[in-house]
């Protein structure tokens, strides 16, 4: 009796394993299904194009994912989050004059787009425009105050229009020099 009993327990046992064992591998396809994206040359639907570059961007496909957004503005050509997500990726792409371009555009469709002024001022930065960087940091800070990092590239971009003006008086104050020199005297 008792031999029957340990039986029929394994039984039970093996048959609840197996049972946990389907309903895990279950589960946890469903939860890698949600990730999946169509890999197919043509998305059409707006939303499954902006999973699709989400997904693509997080995986360092910069170049997929910009494809999916210029794909996604043919469906909504105003929307400026397009334009800024876009800029943030050409900026990944180290395309600096794109993600400008890109981040105009948004501030364009969006004029109180602070955090578009941010971007493109960070932007403006990197191409060593520092009155245009400034500029677009009073901008950002001045539509919303708790832009505390816009104070403070504004503050970078101050330094290095500072460090300018010195090299451009040092090169006149070369160039004067030169000319304070007899001429014809060899030294």
């Amino acid at each position: 009796m008792e031999i029957i009993i340990l039986q029929i327990f394994g039984t039970v046992l093996l048959l609840a394993g197996i049972f946990l064992l389907v309903y895990w591998l279950k589960r946890k396809q469903k939860f890698l299904n949600q990730f999946k994206y169509n890999k197919g040359p043509e998305i059409d639907d707006f939303e499954e194009l902006l999973s699709s570059s989400f997904y693509k961007s997080y995986n360092k496909d910069y170049n997929g994912a910009v494809d999916d957004i210029n794909k996604a503005l043919k469906i909504k050509p105003h929307f400026e989050r397009l334009y800024f997500q876009r800029g943030k990726l050409k900026e990944e792409l180290k395309d600096f004059e794109g993600a400008r371009t890109d981040y105009t555009k948004a501030i364009l469709l969006k004029e109180n787009y602070d955090v578009a002024y941010l971007n493109r001022g960070l932007v403006k930065l990197k191409q060593k425009d520092y009155n245009g960087a400034k500029r677009d940091f009073s901008k950002a800070q001045q539509l919303n105050s708790n832009l505390k990092e816009a104070n403070f590239f504004k503050q970078e971009a101050e330094i290095n229009i500072t460090k300018l003006n010195n090299e451009e008086k040092k090169t006149i104050n070369l160039v004067d020099m030169d000319s304070l020199l007899p001429k014809g005297k060899a030294q």
